[in-house]
């Protein structure tokens, strides 16, 4: 007697990107767990929870971005605190960078689960590291608006500067993103849900087109409205490429081309002005080599010499607080070391000998020190000594209101919202203001009125192009060697090539969306009642991967169909077929699925035992044995009688439910290839009486077709 085949009934190809997709969002690694089932209210609740905290780590990631204009304020902040050089907004950077790629990562695998019309399962590992991000965020959000609630001031500057594209970047992204969102809405069960989420949809794509008008961005202007380029103050020399402070740093700020250097004053105990910013020597030299004991003492109680004994450069080269010191030859690296504590005269004769323009903050001393009220009186007499142009010095009144300097000095004012009246009545020729004080309407009107206009600090190209664009006469910088480079402003439109940009996109997107809307309804109601259509498409009878539980009838008909092929082929219970109960929460038992698998096959299959027609239709109610049921005008072994179909089928299984079961593949595997499927393998007599209760497997009879025979 010939052996069974070990070919299986179906070949099933792996499909490794779907399950990289559900092992990675839901850790089902096994393709049995790919659930096609509808996803339950909690899954779509998860999935909206890990939404919104991405959103949240990606505004922060957006946030710090921004905020790299200011990561050295940052980083002397930090320093102030924790004595320790080390880059902290590097290291929240890279935080953030990684866990903005997790959020968007898992962002990802969902939209592919929904795509695929898998169950959206997410493992609760990704919901604890989801609570974990939220709170961390609320927390950094807590403590920035105590300690740096400026900062959001910058923020509101970049959406003028990138608010153009992030809107184009938006409805580009909606836009690609409507094809699955319509695709979801045909497969809506309730009308009002259709209605609802049709509105919603509707009004958000609306409010989306009609962003532009409320981004007011300075770029958008006419070329030859365009003011002058700002002149750059470098802040403190070329600090990111030189010790600031030093002469090397002013000297370098002269040859990348600064209009002017911005330095800090304090007078020493012998009435020296020397160049410091810091209250005490520590960040900027190596006082804590020189005089360990003294770490701590106020800059000012230093006399000149002892200033000058110490290297205000080592700590730059220790440090390398911008990453240039490994380009520097050995050379400049003991020329870097060998820079000292300046005076302010010296800074002066520089600055005559390179024709750069002075600004400077000046530190009053301790009242205990013993030229506390000599500080300006000395100020004005080195400046006068010095010989320097009146019109290059520039004196921004943030430590002294009631100083008055000198007829010819550019007197600043650094408050936000000053009054074109309280300038003029209090002698000022200008404003030197943060980069997060500045009122954009009051800034045209100072321009309108003759008076300078000074920002600090700004570091970064697009905000130096913001600042172009409004018409800032100076700014301070502590990267002058990159900005001086920046020849036009990041981008410019006029405001007539911006509407047109901007309805060109809002119209194509729209024609997009209504296009994509058609052909989905084309796909789903053009062949919404063919058959077959039917039985393979969830779809068809109304059913939604969003909508209510899915039928498990399929599952059902798979775990009957694992046990015919088991009894067919040896197979034992336990051989995974690709099917697993426990994953798909079936109600069918093992030993139910084979007692109702033989039921179905005595009912769906032709006798072949050796009883007669009588007998056979007395016990399983059939009107026909096996010869009366082929009929020999259609190419059948029999006697060409034809078989009576209704009472062929009987009670215990119907008709639509057997074809039903070849349609949804599930009797025959692929349902592309039921046609061509053939049971392979000469059925054993003895091995196969439970599929032929009634005697012998006729072995002439090896082969036969899926629906050709049941049709």
């Amino acid at each position: 007697m010939a052996q069974p085949s070990s070919t299986q009934l179906q070949y099933y190809r792996h499909d490794y990107a779907k399950v990289c997709m559900t092992g990675l969002l839901g850790c089902r690694w096994h393709r049995y767990k790919q659930s096609t089932n509808g996803s339950r209210k909690r899954d779509v609740a998860y999935f909206v929870f890990c939404l919104l905290v991405s959103m949240y780590v990606i505004f922060w990631f957006y946030y710090l971005l921004i905020a790299d204009n200011d990561k050295q304020s940052m980083n002397v902040f930090m320093y102030e605190r924790t004595q320790s050089r080390f880059d902290w907004f590097l290291l929240a950077l890279v935080i953030f960078s990684v866990l903005f790629s997790y959020v968007v990562l898992l962002l990802l695998l969902s939209l592919c689960h929904i795509i695929q019309g898998h169950q959206l399962y997410t493992h609760p590992v990704h919901l604890a590291i989801m609570l974990v991000l939220l709170l961390a965020c609320i927390a950094i959000t807590i403590v920035l608006q105590e300690m740096w609630v400026e900062e959001w001031s910058v923020i509101a500057l970049s959406f003028q500067v990138f608010g153009p594209f992030l809107h184009l970047g938006a409805v580009g992204f909606m836009t690609l993103l409507s094809w699955v969102i319509t695709s979801k809405w045909f497969k809506l069960i309730k009308i009002e849900h259709k209605l609802a989420s049709m509105c919603f949809f509707c009004v958000f794509m609306l409010a989306l087109y009609l962003c532009p008008l409320f981004i007011n961005s300075p770029c958008v202007i006419l070329e030859k409205n365009l003011p002058d380029k700002p002149k750059i103050f470098a802040h403190r020399g070329a600090s990111m490429i030189a010790p600031e402070n030093t002469l090397i740093a002013f000297e370098l700020a002269a040859e990348n081309g600064a209009f002017g250097v911005e330095t800090d004053v304090q007078i020493s105990m012998d009435g020296e002005l020397f160049i410091m910013h810091d209250n005490t020597l520590h960040r900027t030299t190596n006082i804590e080599d020189v005089y360990p004991d003294l770490v701590n003492q106020h800059s000012s109680y230093f006399n000149i010499t002892e200033l000058e004994e110490l290297s205000a450069g080592e700590w730059f080269i220790k440090a390398n607080p911008s990453g240039s010191v490994g380009s520097l030859s050995e050379a400049d690296k003991s020329l870097y070391r060998s820079q000292k504590v300046p005076s302010f005269l010296s800074v002066l004769q520089l600055c005559m000998k390179h024709n750069l323009a002075v600004m400077f903050d000046v530190f009053r001393p301790p009242e205990s020190h013993p030229f506390y009220n000599d500080t300006f009186p000395t100020l004005t007499d080195i400046v006068s000594m010095s010989g320097i142009n009146k019109s290059m010095i520039f004196y921004p009144t943030s430590s002294f209101e009631n100083f008055l300097p000198p007829r010819g000095w550019k007197r600043l004012f650094t408050e936000k919202g000053a009054s074109l009246q309280y300038l003029h009545h209090n002698n000022y020729t200008g404003v030197h203001v943060g980069h997060n004080d500045v009122d954009t309407e009051s800034w045209r009107l100072y321009r309108k009125n003759n008076l300078t206009t000074s920002v600090y600090m700004v570091n970064k190209a697009w905000l130096y192009s913001f600042y172009w664009c409004i018409g800032t006469g100076f700014i301070s910088t502590d990267y002058c060697d990159v900005i001086s480079k920046v020849d036009k402003p990041v981008w410019q439109l006029s405001p007539r090539s911006y509407l047109v940009l901007w309805l060109v996109a809002d119209s194509t997107s729209a024609i997009l969306i209504i296009i994509m809307f058609l052909v989905h309804r084309y796909r789903f109601y053009s062949h919404r009642y063919h058959p077959e259509r039917m039985s393979l498409s969830s779809h068809s009878n109304g059913s939604s991967t969003w909508g209510p539980k899915r039928t498990r009838r399929s599952m059902k008909e798979k775990l009957l169909m694992r046990d015919v092929q088991a009894d067919a082929y040896d197979l034992e219970p336990d051989d995974d077929l690709g099917i697993d109960s426990n994953g798909y929460n079936a109600t069918v038992t093992v030993l139910e699925g084979r007692e109702l698998s033989q039921a179905f096959q005595r009912n769906s299959y032709h006798s072949n035992t050796g009883k007669d027609a009588e007998d056979y239709d007395s016990q399983k109610g059939f009107h026909s044995n096996r010869s009366s049921y082929h009929s020999t005008g259609n190419g059948y072994h029999g006697d060409g009688k034809e078989v009576n179909r209704s009472s062929f089928h009987g009670n215990e299984i119907k008709r639509s439910s057997f074809i039903s079961s070849v349609e949804n593949g599930e009797l025959f595997g692929d349902s592309g290839k039921r046609n061509s499927y053939q049971a392979t393998g000469a059925l054993n007599e003895s091995d196969h009486t439970d599929i032929f209760p009634n005697g012998t497997a006729d072995p002439n009879v090896n082969t036969y077709q899926s629906e050709t025979a049941f049709t």
